[in-house]
């Protein structure tokens, strides 16, 4: 589904040397029982698009200009687990008053900035949907890449 983006994933061995404005993902080793065990932890089931891209490209960056105050990067399935669990860096977190519970419906998976998640709606007729805080901004993950390659923050024009 996401080979064309396979240029852009590694495993964590090889060093980083893309260009400013490509992609930058790093394989999960043992990507399968990471999936499942937040799955099971949380009580939901990955949307399978999510899956796949883990699966095939892992989880890192999107491209940002230099000046870009976001962050732009793909959590991996573990650490989507430790914001919703409170655990490490999240403990302290200022987005767990915003993001702070996992309802079912939604999951946070993308890092706009310090502040800022995007979620994947999990449940309803638009399952699989990207959204930024309560706007719409993409019907699948495909589509999200695509439009953020197009323009890395096309999501505030919205």
């Amino acid at each position: 589904m996401f080979e064309k983006y396979h240029q852009y994933s590694r495993t964590p061995e090889v060093a980083y040397n893309n260009p400013v404005r490509c992609m930058d993902f790093t394989c999960i080793d043992k990507v399968d029982e990471k999936i499942r065990a937040v799955e099971d932890k949380l009580k939901f089931i990955f949307p399978e698009e999510l899956k796949c891209f883990y699966k095939e490209l892992g989880c890192g960056f999107m491209p940002k200009v230099e000046d870009d105050f976001c962050v732009n990067r793909f959590l991996a399935p573990d650490e989507i687990l430790d914001f919703y669990e409170g655990n490490d860096f999240y403990a302290t977190d200022e987005r767990q008053d915003y993001y702070s519970t996992f309802d079912g419906r939604s999951l946070i998976f993308y890092e706009v900035d310090s502040d800022v998640f995007m979620t994947i709606k999990l449940t309803g007729s638009d399952a699989g949907s990207i959204y930024y805080f309560d706007t719409g901004v993409a019907s699948s993950v495909l589509e999200f890449i695509e439009r953020m390659l197009e323009k890395h923050n096309y999501y505030l024009e919205l």
